[in-house]
């Protein structure tokens, strides 16, 4: 749920813990041709980055980062692609480049009018071209990897419009990918309808590259299934598998529940979620900043939330700063293979392995015996763990925790073994 909605949404989240919002679609052919001088400017393809997996922040500003990219564990960022804001937005990219980060380019500004009927300015196209050539003038391009769009659909914009831009943009700039955060609404009516009649479909992602939605129900039970009913139908919306899929975590004290407890339990299910996909493009914590709180909705950002240093707030930096050094190092830790049940012979060899991506990884493997009140470590430090199975081991059960080098775990599924 982002700024630019937010009169729409306040009204809208009167009665529910609101999903977050964003939405993009179109249909028309771009009538004008490309910049000249700005589609091969000291840029990247966009699957130069295809294997890259990337952790940010909105709302961060310039000040912020130069705290927090030392750390090391951000590696994008939205700028804003207004040609009148081209200074300011080219040191942050540099910024971001000189600790090997990228940015999205926010376009909103740059192209569209509420007072046009399509919602885009006359000349928008000479306004993108505009932008993209300041930064390549700036030799910052190689910095940018692509565009990006807030709620389109949700803020009014026509899906043909939307289809317009995007085509425009990929025809023009092939290198620069397309990324847009979608309405629920606009993927799984289903789910939630209100505010917006259209949907979704092959012909309006044509040219979109990325995508996600920010949906903040509770990521238990009935909303649980919520949220993987969305994943599910956003997939169907594209018809099609190479798009990168993104996800929003909540950071930020939401509608005012200064506990602090909802925010570590969404940022750690949208992180399952991302290790879940065949082509992850990232997480983008929603919010660093909020300088209006949000109005009416009551939303305070982490910045200043961790700023009062109270526990559960501070416990949640430190967990999102170990989550971006996960995932910024890469490849993104997650388990590839699980073990499996084992059956075989009395004083046959009894073998499981786990198969795991990430940096620094060490293994440790725990089992409990039959008649064991509960799971003790084996002593094997190994992905593979083997033991011979006898009448005291059949029906033991085990499982594996792998551990990165930031101290992130995962938990095998737990498997047995036993005599046939």
């Amino acid at each position: 749920m982002k700024m630019v909605s937010k009169k729409i949404l306040a009204v809208l989240l009167a009665a529910v813990m609101l999903p977050g919002a964003l939405a993009a679609c179109g249909t028309d052919e771009p009538s004008a041709p490309g910049p000249s001088e700005s589609d091969a400017a000291g840029t990247e393809t966009a699957e130069a980055d295809e294997d890259t997996v990337y952790f940010g922040y909105y709302r961060i500003g310039k000040d912020a980062l130069n705290e927090e990219l030392p750390k090391g564990y951000l590696n994008v960022v939205i700028v804003d692609a207004h040609p009148g804001r081209k200074e300011e937005t080219a040191d942050v990219i540099r910024l971001m480049r000189e600790y090997g980060g990228k940015a999205w380019l926010g376009v909103w500004d740059t192209v569209v009018s509420y007072a046009s009927s399509d919602l885009l300015q006359e000349s928008w196209r000479e306004n993108l071209t505009a932008a993209i050539d300041a930064l390549a003038e700036q030799n910052v391009l190689d910095g940018v990897l692509g565009f990006y769009f807030d709620e389109p659909l949700l803020n009014g914009m026509p899906k043909e419009t939307y289809k317009k831009l995007t085509q425009y943009m990929r025809e023009s700039w092939p290198q620069l990918r397309v990324l847009t955060i979608f309405a629920v609404n606009a993927i799984a009516p289903n789910v939630w309808s209100s505010g917006n009649d259209q949907v979704l479909d092959p012909e309006t992602l044509a040219y979109t590259t990325d995508a996600g939605f920010d949906m903040y129900w509770e990521v238990s039970g009935d909303g649980l299934s919520a949220y993987k009913t969305v994943i599910s139908a956003l997939k169907k919306r594209f018809g099609r598998d190479d798009f990168r899929v993104w996800y929003v975590p909540c950071i930020m004290n939401f509608g005012g529940k200064s506990d602090g407890t909802f925010p570590p339990e969404h940022t750690e299910t949208m992180l399952n979620f991302l290790r879940n996909e065949a082509n992850p493009g990232g997480l983008l914590c929603y919010a660093w900043n909020i300088s209006n709180r949000d109005g009416d909705l009551g939303n305070i950002g982490l910045d200043e939330m961790i700023a009062k240093g109270e526990g559960p707030w501070t416990s949640l930096y430190d967990r999102l700063v170990q989550i971006g050094r996960m995932i910024t190092s890469g490849p993104l830790f997650k388990i590839v293979g699980q073990p499996v049940d084992y059956f075989g012979a009395s004083g046959s060899t009894a073998t499981f392995t786990v198969e795991a991506q990430g940096s620094g990884l060490t293994y440790q493997w725990y089992i409990r015996t039959p008649g064991s009140a509960r799971f003790e470590p084996t002593g094997v430090t190994e992905a593979t763990y083997t033991t011979e199975l006898t009448e005291e081991t059949h029906f033991s059960r085990l499982y594996c925790i792998v551990t990165d080098a930031f101290g992130n775990t995962i938990k095998t599924v737990v498997v047995g073994m036993y005599i046939n």
